[in-house]
């Protein structure tokens, strides 16, 4: 933001406070800095402008304090809003509490905080409000706060929507519509405060241009765009599903390298269908008003079937990763005749008390008398044992193509199953082979889990998420919530419970889960930032936290075999013991790594593997493409017109860093990591950047000198220096992913909104920068001039972007386009389902 940033917070005549953070209010009112606000006392017992009696401090902020007062005139209690003195003397602020009282007078609703006078006394600036007694909504929705009725939860919902009902029907936009400004009134009435920030659409020209609460900004909002009534509508979508599932709809944090599963959560009953309308990321298929949005509510309220759900689901194993819009949130929870509580984990494992595995032993060569049944040439994406054993099923390739393989003889045929059940995830098939599960993307573009019959006819959809497994029951399944939450879905009563995610903010993304073959005990993996994960085990159906393990090195498959967990990662299989963090290390392939491992009934083993290479190779103009790299393991390629190639390698003890193509086609080594990436020239010049993800720090660099740290940033992501060398764009994925702008010294100058994470920005001039935009398969590129922060006008299609291999490439692009891809990253994959006697036993 620029210089004349002020932030503040809005406390509501409730004057419950917060400090600055993810819930505070950003205003951007131009000019000059304001002064800091010095404390603003006034003693109890005193009376302002002759009339009103203080009587207690209800709460502070930036801008102010609240307080409670006895009007000696009204004779009733009021709330006192006021302007620090320093504040008072500014022609902005003046009219911002003109505006709410002015904007406010026009409104008498049930669910609108009346708002009674404004006044200068004493030296102050204040107005004066309608009393709530019973704290915000926010303080009610806190963790903290204890259980609510399914029925005081829908009256909320109503007060919400019919509130911003009334103010929208008056032509008001609020701006700021989040559960801060939701006061409880002595009477229990819930009412819609603090108009400081609201317009009439007409003055929108003369007001803010970034207003509001950064969570509940509408995704036009925060890429800049003026506030409408429908943006209101998105902002309350968030504060009702808050209200029913007790937590906001999750921001897409999308890693580079994890590529943890996103999904857009949402449970089907028909209040949070219309929710769900609400959250759309096109700002046109929301209601055009909070008045639609009342409507859709009151009818979903007193539908028969208010309490009914479907359900959605994303794959059964990491092979597939969903991906949705970063400002479309789904719902994450299902609501049924009481709202889901959040499991707290026993007391045999507290927060901070994470073991350390310890591994020993050397693995045997399970690729020595193995049968190789059949193989893949393309991406495998799901691959699991059909109950009895006889047959394993396979999605793969792209188009996507499903085929059941026979144990016996590796022959391949055509699945049953219809074509929409493998689409977008994996089928899962009960352990009694008569229901299907499997995931598909719903009407308002979030995925769902559908059950059907084993054929995938008669489907209905039945809840939000992703990544069903089976219990043994049948009548149970664990899946992914969102990207932190698992839950376990019970189909006879139709609801499920929440697994509390307790790990530490460093692991937010649920990566793997697995069930015991008891069906007593669930695994999860958390990725976190970097190259760490989290294995937490728990008790089904319980869900209490028994243990708590850092895992070693980047895990890949997670199963269960006689209720022992083995690990899958790129060196070897492990079986570990989850009481005593003990690991064996049991089986390696020589020839790829272990990807999937499934026990049959007869004690043999079934083993996905895959090997992958991974070369740099030269795409010259009208010439024949070339390797440059024969290693397997070299990617993320970056080429400039004066002939450089900077290339990422990971090298075989993990490290992962930076070397240079010489003129000789050597590659010489320019980073020492353990953790570089991305390297990114600047158009025509010797000077070029990279991450430094370990030091969390964009480096930038004169040939083989790399000793400039140009910025520090907790999470930061695709470096990219303009041509003119006076800026770097990077990915900032703190919250929702933005574009951001720095200068020579590594300060931001601009912030560009949100962006996909796939793909890096592609700079044409020194003014002009294109960022990859957009969700699941639908991406394009969208052109902003970084002098105005704004966009051009310019898009184009991201035809050729494949969410599964991040093709970045506009498809068709001349050589000559500033967007052509000299130098690629080229990937051979090579997948074998193998079996054998050789690899019988764990043991």
């Amino acid at each position: 933001m620029s210089a004349g940033v002020a932030h503040w917070t809005e406390e509501g005549a409730s004057g419950e406070s917060h400090g600055a953070g993810e819930d505070t209010s950003v205003t951007e009112i131009g000019g000059e800095v304001l002064v800091q606000a010095s404390a603003l006392e006034l003693e109890r017992g005193e009376v302002l402008a002759g009339r009103y009696q203080i009587e207690a401090v209800l709460g502070r902020g930036g801008s102010g304090i609240v307080l409670r007062a006895f009007d000696r005139v009204a004779r009733v209690a009021v709330a006192v809003k006021i302007l620090k003195p320093e504040l008072a003397t500014d022609p902005r602020w003046i009219e911002r509490f003109s505006r709410e009282l002015r904007l406010a007078r026009q409104i008498q609703h049930p669910h609108v905080c009346r708002v009674f006078d404004i006044g200068q006394a004493d030296g102050h600036w204040f107005i004066t409000m309608e009393l709530a007694t019973g704290g915000t909504l926010r303080k009610q929705l806190a963790p903290d706060a204890g259980p609510r009725t399914s029925e005081e939860r829908l009256a909320d919902v109503r007060a919400v929507v019919e509130g911003l009902a009334a103010i929208h029907e008056a032509g008001i936009v609020h701006r700021d519509v989040k559960p801060d400004n939701f006061l409880r009134m002595d009477d229990g009435r819930l009412v819609l405060s603090d108009f400081g920030l609201a317009t009439n659409p007409a003055d929108a020209p003369a007001v803010s241009i970034m207003v509001g609460t950064p969570h509940y900004m509408a995704p036009e909002v925060v890429m800049g765009n003026v506030a409408t009534p429908r943006s209101d509508v998105w902002s309350a979508g968030v504060v009702v599903h808050e209200i029913l599932c007790g937590v906001r709809p999750p921001r897409w944090m999308p890693g580079r390298r994890t590529k943890t599963p996103v999904s857009s959560t949402s449970p089907r009953s028909p209040v949070l269908e219309a929710c769900a309308v609400a959250l759309a990321e096109d700002p046109d298929a929301r209601p055009a008003s909070a008045v639609e949005l009342s409507v859709l509510i009151e009818r979903a309220i007193t539908s028969p079937s208010r309490f009914s759900l479907r359900t959605r689901r994303r794959g059964r194993t990491t092979l597939v990763w969903g991906s949705v819009a970063v400002a479309t949130f789904g719902l994450i929870a299902v609501f049924g005749h009481r709202l889901w509580q959040p499991v707290a984990a026993s007391s045999s494992s507290t927060a901070g008390a994470i073991g350390a595995i310890e591994s020993v032993g050397t693995p045997r060569d399970w690729s020595v008398g193995a049968t190789v049944l059949t193989t893949f040439a393309e991406r495998v994406h799901c691959f699991d044992v059909l109950p009895g054993g006889q047959r394993a099923r396979a999605i793969w390739g792209s188009p996507r193509r499903a085929e059941d393989i026979d144990l016996e003889t590796g022959a391949r045929s055509p699945s049953s199953i219809g074509t929409e059940t493998y689409q977008v995830g994996c089928p899962a098939l009960s352990p009694n082979g008569s229901t299907l599960l499997y995931p598909r993307i719903s009407t308002s573009s979030s995925p769902e889990i559908v059950r059907a019959r084993a054929d995938g006819t008669d489907a209905v959809a039945i809840t939000s998420g992703s990544e069903p497994h089976w219990l043994p029951n049948g009548d149970e399944f664990v899946f992914q919530l969102d990207d932190a939450h698992a839950a376990l879905f019970s189909i006879p009563t139709m609801r499920y419970s929440l697994v509390a995610n307790t790990a530490v903010e460093h692991w937010r993304h649920l990566h793997l889960m697995a069930t015991s073959e008891r069906g007593d005990t669930l695994a999860l993996v958390y990725q976190g930032h970097e190259l760490e994960q989290l294995l937490e085990v728990r008790s089904l159906p319980d869900l209490s936290l028994r243990s708590s393990w850092r895992l070693p090195g980047t895990v890949r498959g997670l199963e269960y075999f006689e209720n022992e967990l083995t690990l899958s990662h790129a060196a070897a299989l492990e079986r570990l013991d989850p009481r005593t963090g003990q690991s064996v290390r049991l089986a390696r392939f020589s020839n790829g790594a272990i990807w999937a491992v499934s026990r049959l009934t007869n004690g043999d083993h079934l083993v996905l593997s895959r090997s992958t290479r991974q070369d740099v190779w030269m795409f010259p103009d009208g010439g024949p493409a070339r390797a440059l790299t024969v290693d397997g393991t070299s990617f993320a390629p970056t080429w400039s017109r004066r002939g450089g190639v900077l290339f990422e390698r990971e090298l075989p003890d993990g490290k992962y860093v930076i070397f240079a193509l010489g003129e000789d086609g050597n590659a010489q080594q320019m980073t020492k990591g353990p953790f570089d990436g991305v390297p990114s020239f600047a158009d025509g010049s010797d000077r070029w950047v990279y991450a430094d993800y370990h030091r969390k720090a964009i480096v930038a660099c004169l040939k083989e000198r790399c000793s400039e740290l140009l910025r520090s940033d907790e999470l930061l992501d695709w470096p990219v220096m303009a041509p003119d060398e006076n800026h770097v764009a990077f990915v900032s994925l703190a919250g929702i992913p933005h574009l951001r702008i720095a200068d020579a010294e590594g300060k931001v100058t601009r912030d560009l909104g949100p962006t996909a994470t796939e793909c890096p920005p592609v700079w044409t001039s020194a003014a002009s920068l294109w960022i990859f935009s957009g969700a699941g398969g639908r991406r394009e590129w969208i052109e902003f001039n970084i002098d105005a922060a704004k966009k051009t006008g310019r898009t184009k299609a991201a035809t050729a972007f494949n969410v599964d291999e991040a093709r970045c490439g506009w498809e068709n692009e001349p050589p000559s386009s500033p967007f052509y891809q000299h130098v690629r990253t080229v990937t051979h994959e090579d997948w074998k389902a193998s079996r054998g006697r050789a690899f019988a036993t764990l043991d």
